[in-house]
């Protein structure tokens, strides 16, 4: 902890005119650490509608995985006792949590995983937590795991439409 001292002196007179002194804490922490939100497309945050998404969203943030070997990063899985730690945590009832987790895959703030059960994805286009030269590699699966998503609803929708 340091302690700064700052002293505004009237050159004119010397007398003094304010005397601060502020305390300083310095916390050490590693860059991992930390969320990034890109402000260069702020259409994620923009998604956000209500204070309760905000508040899921932050826990997500702070709950969600870093990249490693096997898995890329960005994913939060919403079991039960993640869910029962969210619902007492932020005294959100857990219909609540479910549909708010709903809206944010609907406005792409949250990517599902349709492999995985109660598994989403922060969407790297906007939010990513880890270092940023593993960003590259976080964007590249789950961006690419979204759009085989995408293309086989789309199979999928083409294939009832022909029955």
């Amino acid at each position: 902890m340091d302690i700064k001292e700052t002293v505004v002196v009237d050159k004119n007179t010397g007398e003094v005119l304010d005397n601060k002194a502020e305390i300083i804490r310095h916390k050490k922490v590693s860059d991992d650490t930390f969320i990034s939100v890109y402000l260069n497309d702020m259409s994620g945050l923009m998604n956000i509608k209500n204070q309760t998404e905000l508040r899921i969203l932050t826990w997500m943030w702070k709950l969600s995985t870093y990249p490693d070997d096997e898995f890329p990063g960005n994913c939060v899985v919403l079991g039960d006792l993640l869910m029962d730690k969210i619902e007492k945590d932020l005294n959100i009832k857990r219909q609540t949590i479910r549909n708010t987790v709903v809206n944010l895959v609907k406005t792409k703030v949250l990517i599902k995983d349709t492999k995985h059960r109660s598994t989403y994805y922060l969407n790297p286009e906007y939010f990513f937590k880890g270092k940023v030269n593993e960003l590259p590699k976080v964007r590249q699966v789950i961006l690419q795991y979204d759009i085989e998503n995408e293309s086989n609803k789309t199979k999928n929708n083409e294939t009832k439409n022909n029955l």
